[in-house]
C-alpha cells in the first residue's frame, strides 16, 4: 500500500513540469458542466439543503448554495484560469457580488420560498436591486412555478397576470437571455444543494397547464412590446444530481434527434399569435446548456 501512495504522490509533483499550454488545457477540462445556481436573499429557500453549510445571511447581496467550482480553490494558476469564466455576481446596493457565476453557461434559478408571495417578492427584489450589468449578462434562467401561486393556492387569473409581469421584468432586465426554463412546483421539493434540470412529464396536467399559461403570457408581452424577441422557453423538472453523473470537459451541442424522448414544450418565437406560434424545441437535458 505504501509504495502505491508514494508513487501517486511523486506523479502529482510532475504536473508543474508540464508545458503551460497543457496545464491550462487540463484546468479547462476540469471546469464543471453548466450549473443550476439557486439564488437567495435572506431566509433559506425550499430548494436548498436543510443541512448544508449556510453562508452568513447578508443584507447587501444575494448568496447561493451552488457548489463553488473546485478550480477556484486548487492553486493560483487554476484560480486565475477559472476566473476567466466565473466572476462574483449579483451584488446589491453597490456592494460586490457574492455568487460565482458563469454567465455564458450557468443557469440562474429562482426557487420556491416559504411565506406569502415570498417567491415572487424575491424575484422582484433581485430584479430591482441587483447590479443591472450582472442581470443583463444572464443567458440561462430557470423559474419555479411557485412564483405564480398565491401562498399555497393556484388561481388562474392571478397566475396569468403574475406570469406576464415576470416576463416583462425578463424583457427589461435580461436582454441577452437565450433560454428560459419553467420548473413545476413540487409538493415534495428537493432539499439538496446539488441540483440539476431533468425531463418533465409533458403529459401531466400541471405541465400542460403551465405550457398554456406560458404561451399566453409570451404572446401578451409580445403584443405589448412588438420589438421584443423572447427567449426560447421550455418546461423541465428539478432533481437532485446523482453522484457520478457529472460530465467534465467541452461538450458538443446535442442534436435534437439524439434525445427524441426529451423534447419538451415548444419554444415561442417572435411575432406570432397564440393560435399560430412558430415552434422550435428545447432539449430537456443538463447538457442542453453545453460548455463551449
Amino acid at each position: 500500500m505504501l509504495p502505491r501512495l508514494t508513487e501517486a504522490h511523486d506523479q502529482q509533483h510532475l504536473f508543474p513540469a508540464l508545458p503551460i499550454e497543457l496545464r491550462l488545457k487540463i484546468w479547462n477540462f476540469n471546469l464543471p458542466p453548466p450549473r443550476v445556481v439557486p439564488i437567495r436573499c435572506g431566509a433559506k429557500s425550499l430548494s436548498f439543503s436543510s443541512h448544508a453549510q449556510s453562508p452568513s445571511p447578508s443584507t447587501s447581496g444575494c448568496t447561493s448554495y451552488a457548489p463553488v467550482p473546485v478550480n477556484l480553490h486548487v492553486c493560483h494558476e487554476s484560480r486565475r484560469e477559472a476566473l476567466g469564466s466565473y466572476r462574483l455576481s449579483f451584488g446589491m446596493t453597490r456592494n460586490p457580488g457574492q455568487i460565482f457565476f458563469d454567465e455564458a453557461h450557468d443557469i440562474l434559478y429562482f426557487g420556491a420560498r416559504d411565506g406569502y408571495m415570498a417567491s415572487e417578492a424575491q424575484f422582484l427584489t433581485v430584479m430591482a436591486l441587483c447590479d443591472p450589468a450582472d442581470l443583463a449578462n444572464v443567458r440561462h434562467l430557470a423559474i419555479n412555478d411557485s412564483l405564480f401561486w398565491v401562498d399555497s393556492t393556484y388561481q388562474s387569473m392571478s397566475a396569468a397576470n403574475l406570469t406576464i409581469e415576470v416576463l416583462k421584468q425578463v424583457r427589461a432586465r435580461m436582454p441577452r437571455l437565450k433560454r428560459l426554463v419553467f420548473v413545476p412546483r413540487d409538493e415534495n421539493p428537493v432539499y439538496d444543494d446539488h441540483v440539476e434540470l431533468a425531463p418533465a412529464n409533458l403529459y401531466g396536467p400541471l405541465e400542460q397547464r403551465m405550457a398554456r399559461q406560458m404561451e399566453a403570457a409570451v404572446a401578451a408581452v409580445c403584443s405589448m412590446f412588438p420589438d421584443w424577441t423572447p427567449p426560447q422557453w421550455c418546461i423541465m423538472a428539478l432533481g437532485a444530481k446523482q453522484p457520478g453523473t457529472e460530465h467534465y470537459g467541452l461538450a458538443p451541442v446535442p442534436s435534437i434527434t439524439d434525445y427524441p424522448e426529451c423534447v419538451v414544450a415548444p419554444c415561442s418565437l417572435k411575432g406570432q399569435s397564440p393560435a399560430g406560434l412558430a415552434h422550435a424545441y428545447c432539449v430537456a437535458r443538463q447538457d442542453y446548456f453545453p460548455r463551449a
